[in-house]
């Protein structure tokens, strides 16, 4: 609600890691760029409800960060049926960004592409079932979100 530091501002009154995820993933993924507003108080310190949404969002992209940095949009910008997702691409992988956390198996509609591989960042990928138009991966582990990254890599 300001564009300053506020001593008055809680946490309610700030986006939360998953929020701030969630805000990134689909901006990104209709072309979009994210600028971040931090009000420091009058010692210059960011107070710590600033910050963990900040930490949250470092540790995200610490794992799925490729799937941001360097890509465009891809010619839709989220799935048509089945869980939530966005999709962002590069010259040699589209990502599809699914959101919340993922248990050791999950199910996405097929992008309708032709792939060379297929993995889940952050996790590994046990095998891929594919069936009816939707893809079920199954993992060693349950992963927690925001939001989990597969990346088709592209022949």
């Amino acid at each position: 609600g300001s564009f300053a530091y506020n001593s008055r501002e809680t946490a309610a009154d700030i986006l939360s890691a998953a929020d701030l995820v969630d805000y990134l993933v689909d901006t990104v993924a209709k072309n979009g760029n994210v600028l971040i507003n931090i009000g420091p108080d009058s010692y210059g310190r960011i107070p710590v409800i600033q910050q963990n949404p900040l930490l949250g969002l470092g540790n995200w992209i610490a794992v799925n960060g490729e799937a941001i940095y360097a890509t465009r949009p891809w010619t839709r910008f989220k799935n048509e049926r089945g869980r939530e997702l966005r999709y962002t691409q590069t010259d040699t992988a589209l990502y599809a960004i699914v959101v919340g956390d993922v248990e050791d198996s999950f199910t996405i509609e097929h992008p309708g592409i032709a792939w060379r591989s297929v993995e889940v960042l952050g996790a590994e990928l046990v095998r891929t079932e594919d069936h009816d138009g939707l893809l079920t991966f199954f993992l060693d582990k349950p992963v927690a979100g925001p939001a989990v990254v597969v990346r088709f890599n592209l022949p």
